[in-house]
């Protein structure tokens, strides 16, 4: 009985996460306006670097990825949101990935392989695996987590689930921190 109330906390506590019951934070530097309502890293702070490998076995370090778009999604292969989340950042990656764009998939809190689950899925964007201290300390708390950090190394926007119109949020936060021109 006891795995079957685990099951349906799991399943409802991902069920509150499609449904938008995470926040969100915006910073929307021409206006000068943050808006903030979740713990932990926040739009119109720096993102904090770190160094991770990729699924592939390479190293991945944020700061060498200055100067382009960042999107981070925190993500693991039970977590049914994320999956969702995953046809929407692969049409990112391919849409704007020549102009700046990087779309990256931080894997965290695991119990499956990660690399074939993406293969599996379709989904090409690099990955990371074992985030659990980067999730840490940015603050994620569940998962799907979304961070935007523009070229210069802030970020821009902070959503914690797929939040009302999520895909539209998202791009909207990497238009904002394209360069312009």
């Amino acid at each position: 009985m006891s795995g079957v109330k685990t099951s349906l906390a799991i399943g409802g506590a991902c069920l509150l996460m499609v449904l938008g019951a995470g926040g969100m934070s915006i910073a929307n530097s021409a206006r000068g306006r943050v808006f903030a309502a979740a713990p932990g890293v926040q739009a119109g702070q720096a993102a904090p670097d770190w160094t991770l490998t990729d699924t592939d076995g390479k190293s991945v370090k944020l700061s060498e990825l200055r100067g382009k778009v960042v999107v981070m999604d925190f993500w693991a292969t039970w977590c049914v949101p994320c999956k969702v989340a995953m046809p929407e950042l692969e049409r990112i990656h391919n849409e704007m990935g020549d102009k700046g764009v990087v779309v990256l998939g931080m894997n965290a809190w695991e119990r499956g392989d990660p690399a074939k689950f993406k293969k599996q899925a379709g989904a090409h964007y690099r990955s990371t695996v074992k985030a659990d201290e980067v999730a840490e300390r940015y603050g994620v708390a569940a998962i799907p987590t979304f961070f935007v950090i523009d070229p210069e190394g802030k970020v821009v926007m902070r959503m914690d689930g797929l939040v009302g119109n999520w895909e539209r949020t998202i791009r909207d936060a990497i238009a904002m921190a394209l360069p312009k021109g």
